[in-house]
């Protein structure tokens, strides 16, 4: 259904936004089964009624950005300005057998720049939460 439609349907619960993710799978995108719901409300629900299904809601808190050209966190590469590196390394890029060290280009750290255990990465994530808990923004799986 178009996300519009969906929005319309659902705006008698307080719904004022709708996304829909795509997944890829060999190169082609599809739809997922994941909506990304906005409410205008003053407390969200714990689930939502869609035809006679009453579906949960959990809170949704994306992580933080990073450039896949110098791997830094905070900004994407369509707004990147510094020097590519690899991922792994943090020299400039190279084929993945040319890799002699393995250091984060955030907390220099022994990790790939991509780690979720990058102390960096966690300080951003945790003050995400502090910024979308006080959000109405939630998801739908």
């Amino acid at each position: 259904y178009p996300d519009e439609e969906i929005k319309k349907e659902l705006s008698s619960q307080g719904v004022n936004s709708v996304y829909k993710y795509n997944k890829t799978i060999g190169g082609v995108k599809s739809p997922s089964s994941v909506i990304l719901l906005t409410f205008d409300l003053y407390s969200v629900p714990e689930s939502i009624n869609i035809s006679w299904y009453k579906v949960k809601v959990r809170e949704y808190i994306p992580n933080p950005m990073r450039c896949k050209s110098c791997q830094i966190l905070g900004h994407t590469v369509k707004r990147c300005k510094n020097s590519p590196s690899c991922e792994n390394c943090n020299l400039p890029p190279h084929t993945d057998s040319e890799c002699t060290r393995t250091f984060c280009a955030n907390c220099a750290e022994e990790h790939p720049a991509s780690s979720n255990k990058c102390t960096k990465f966690i300080q951003q994530k945790f003050c995400k939460h502090l910024f979308y808990k006080s959000t109405l923004t939630k998801i739908m799986d």
